[in-house]
Formats: structure tokens, C-alpha cells, sequence
């Protein structure tokens, strides 16, 4: 039933968030040594911060994917149970919104 729901309210390619391991590899070895290290370090900082938000959309599909599934997974198969007091909108406030956030973010 897990796997039913899972990703159920986002559809994402697993391509759309893969990302190299370095940026250096785009550029031949003549032009990174034309570049400044300045500008080597600026690139570094660019991928750091995407590499970062690959992460983090992986982290929150986790959430939504597992935990948030689980909890209505569990909330719809007990009647008497102690996830009857568990507010979804509380518990996951705007996850959603955080996540679509961040999915534009990268789209772009």
C-alpha cells in the first residue's frame, strides 16, 4: 500500500534532480587554467549551492514519500488508534508549498 501512494501528489523524473559530482569536468584543462581563482572559486560556490538543493528536494520527498504516506497509511487503517489525534496540516504544515518552492527553484 506503501509503495501505492508513494510520490502520489508529485510527479518527478528521478533525471530531473541528478547532478554531476563536480563542475569541473564540463570545461577542458585549457580552459580551467585560463581561470582565475577567483572565478574557480565563485563556479565552486554555484554548484556547492545546487548540489545543496538537490539534497534538500531529496530530503523533503523522503518526508512526503515515507513519512507523510505512512502517517495516512496508519491515520485510514485505525479506528481506535493513537494517530486519530495527529493533524496532518500541523504536522506537515506547507511542505508542499516548500517543496513546489524548491522544485521551481531547480526547474529554472
Amino acid at each position: 500500500k506503501l509503495a501505492q501512494l508513494q510520490n502520489h501528489q508529485f510527479q518527478i523524473d528521478e533525471c530531473d534532480l541528478k547532478i554531476e559530482k563536480e563542475w569541473q569536468p564540463f570545461l577542458n584543462e585549457q580552459a580551467r587554467s585560463l581561470m582565475s581563482e577567483s572565478i574557480k572559486l565563485q563556479q565552486e560556490a554555484i554548484y556547492e549551492m545546487l548540489s545543496t538543493e538537490v539534497s534538500y528536494i531529496r530530503q523533503i520527498l523522503t518526508m512526503t514519500d515515507i513519512f507523510m504516506t505512512s502517517v495516512m497509511i496508519l491515520k485510514s487503517s485505525q479506528r481506535d488508534g493513537l494517530l486519530n489525534d495527529i493533524e496532518m496540516e500541523k504536522l506537515f504544515s506547507n511542505i508542499k508549498d516548500v517543496l513546489n518552492a524548491n522544485l521551481s527553484f531547480w526547474k529554472e
